[in-house]
């Protein structure tokens, strides 16, 4: 004879991976879950009870709970929550489902398109924690309050709704910073008592695009692209981001030449015993401590597989780090008052398209393996031009870009006047090509003969006799020279 479900009332029960949650909320919508890691957080109050049944097949493991609850303390992954996008509403449609709008939403079951009371107007816009239909399927109501039904953001703790304009991203970190306008200093880094905004991105989060016509498009960690003036909206529990909507502001968008890096804050080295910190010189003194610079040594260890910390002080400044490792116990020390060896102070650049946490006194050639050309164009962090910097022995300044394959042209001999030529950029008297650029040589008033190095010689010419008023070119092969004589 098959065993009936037991009602759950007070005492304990155990539940695994694979036991199945079914939860009827007070509209009598049925949801159901796998695994105790995606249940719902379900908790009753004084004006909102909780019933809950659970069936075991075997011993004590249960293997389906059944729960009853009202929409509003059903909270976490569970959350019946609706997102809609600002100004998708359609025209006011009339027919014999009712009275209503068409909106473009996110749901449980992914972008869709929902119907909405006439009642509850046009405006919606944002996340809400919770929605009912009537029996023809058109909303009639959603979660009321400042916060729509969420917990206003403060920490990121347990189901909390942050709202806020601009976005930023540490790629190696799989991090956002989110409401940037109010959580930035204008040189990037993060104001004092703001660091709940930069927030972990959590691995399976669902995060989508809009645009200004409210066409929603599901996008990812990679696909997010650091804007100031885009409205985010993100759901957070348990300090991480689970839900992400950004909303395009196209008729405010930041300079397309202006610099964006995308480089981690910090860089932290434990292949040898001795822990090397390299963190980026704009971060806030707090970002700069010895505990927030600990707690990113202890990220980056225990993403590498260490845990069981112990981190002791031995001197000012100087700490022993033993953590375990495969049932190993390995010990470790940070200097944090080494400022070379210990805690590094950095900037960003932006070399050839990919971003970079480097050392102050780096230089091109320190950063890639193998470098193109002699010279890297520079541009300023505001888009605009900045020279050429030698790739050996050019400094680097923070927040700047570089692209290398520049070489430098010179011009020599008896008539190097007579030659005019074309398709260089000329910076402080000196000239620059880009390697595989076209040149040109103008004999000015005179017939000139061109002996030429750094030409690429499989197509182009090594030895040229040029006409006065007549041009000629070659291919940029390496550094080049012009030979200029009568």
């Amino acid at each position: 004879m098959p065993r009936l479900p037991s009602r759950l009332a007070g005492e304990p029960a155990t539940a695994n991976s694979a036991t199945i949650f079914v939860v009827t909320d007070d509209d009598s919508d049925i949801t159901a879950y796998t695994g105790i890691k995606n249940a719902p957080a379900i908790t009753s109050d004084g004006t909102h009870t909780v019933d809950a049944y659970y069936y075991c097949k075997s011993g004590k493991m249960i293997t389906v709970m059944f729960i009853f609850a009202d929409n509003e303390i059903i909270k976490g992954t569970a959350n019946k929550s609706i997102y809609f996008a600002k100004d998708s509403a359609s025209n006011l449609i009339s027919n014999s489902t009712g009275t209503y709008y068409n909106y473009n939403v996110v749901t449980a079951d992914g972008i869709t398109t929902v119907k909405v009371d006439e009642s509850l107007g046009k405006e919606l816009s944002g996340l809400y924690s919770n929605y009912s239909v009537n029996s023809k399927g058109v909303i009639v109501s959603v979660a009321s309050g400042a916060s729509h039904g969420f917990t206003a953001f403060s920490t990121g703790v347990d189901d909390e709704y942050l709202v806020g304009r601009g976005i930023a991203k540490t790629s190696k970190e799989y991090t956002v910073t989110l409401d940037t306008v109010n959580v930035l200093n204008s040189d990037g880094s993060v104001k004092d008592g703001k660091l709940d905004y930069v927030i972990t991105v959590a691995k399976d989060a669902k995060i989508y695009y809009v645009d200004g016509d409210g066409v929603i498009t599901e996008s990812s960690y990679g696909g997010i692209m650091a804007d100031a003036n885009d409205d985010v909206f993100a759901y957070v529990d348990e300090y991480q981001v689970e839900k992400l909507f950004i909303e395009i502001n196209s008729d405010d968008e930041p300079d397309a030449d202006k610099v964006v890096i995308d480089a981690a804050n910090y860089r932290v080295d434990f292949t040898g015993t001795a822990i090397k910190v390299d963190l980026y010189k704009g971060l806030t003194a707090a970002q700069k401590g010895n505990v927030a610079v600990l707690a990113q040594i202890k990220a980056a260890m225990e993403a590498d597989g260490y845990s069981k910390f112990v981190i002791t002080e031995t001197a000012t400044g100087k700490y022993k780090i033993e953590a375990t490792k495969g049932n190993v116990l390995l010990a470790f020390t940070w200097d944090s008052t080494d400022a070379t060896e210990g805690k590094n102070e950095c900037i960003k650049v932006k070399v050839d398209g990919k971003d970079y946490l480097v050392d102050e006194a780096a230089n091109i050639d320190d950063i890639l393996s193998t470098v193109s050309g002699t010279h890297a164009k520079a541009t300023k962090a505001n888009g605009d031009a900045d020279g050429y910097v030698d790739v050996t022995s050019g400094a680097l300044t923070d927040g700047y870009k570089y692209e290398t394959g520049y070489v430098t042209v010179t011009k020599s001999g008896t008539k190097a006047a007579k030659a005019v030529v074309t398709g260089v950029d000329t910076v402080s008297g000196t000239d620059y090509a880009k390697i595989g650029a076209t040149l040109t040589v103008k004999a000015d008033g005179e017939d000139i003969k061109v002996t030429t190095t750094g030409a690429d010689l499989t197509t182009q010419w090594a030895a040229k006799e040029i006409k006065s008023g007549k041009t000629d070119s070659f291919k940029v092969k390496a550094t080049v020279t012009l030979a200029v004589e009568a």
